[in-house]
């Protein structure tokens, strides 16, 4: 699924299980044009490699609704 997505939301409370859940590799998989929207609290996202990914143009955007 994530290959054909234009948008991603998290609503999810972090666990372990979920802590880093979009990291590197589902990234890698994302469109170009995809926008990620935190809706859930920090950690779920690898935020390194989120950071990676938006210096490099990889993603369009990401937001959080707690910053």
């Amino acid at each position: 699924m994530l290959p054909e997505i234009d948008y991603l939301t998290v609503h999810t409370p972090l666990t372990e299980e979920t802590r880093n859940l979009i990291g590197r590799a589902e990234i890698e998989l994302l469109r170009p044009t995809v926008r990620l929207v935190n809706c859930a609290r920090g950690g779920i996202y690898d935020e390194a490699a989120l950071a990676e990914a938006l210096k490099a143009n990889r993603i369009a955007a990401s937001r959080s609704m707690f910053t």
